[in-house]
């Protein structure tokens, strides 16, 4: 999964993502993620910029996905 960031991520600042309400993995420098395991299904995906002191500052809308 890829997360389109504009203006670009700062170098203090890192991105975490969330499956289904849940953090899927630790916060990091990027905008890719990838996503294995997932079973068959429907899943809510979120995206949470986070700051240096690891404060959120802003999280995506919920994007829903199928995984045949």
């Amino acid at each position: 999964m890829e997360v389109a960031i504009a203006p670009p991520l700062r170098e203090d600042h890192q991105v975490r993502l969330l499956v289904n309400g849940e953090i899927s993995q630790t916060a990091l420098h990027s905008d890719v993620f990838w996503l294995t395991g997932l079973p068959a299904g429907q899943h809510e995906l979120q995206a949470e910029l986070l700051d240096s002191s690891q404060r959120l500052q802003h999280r995506t809308p919920a994007v829903t996905i199928t995984v045949p």
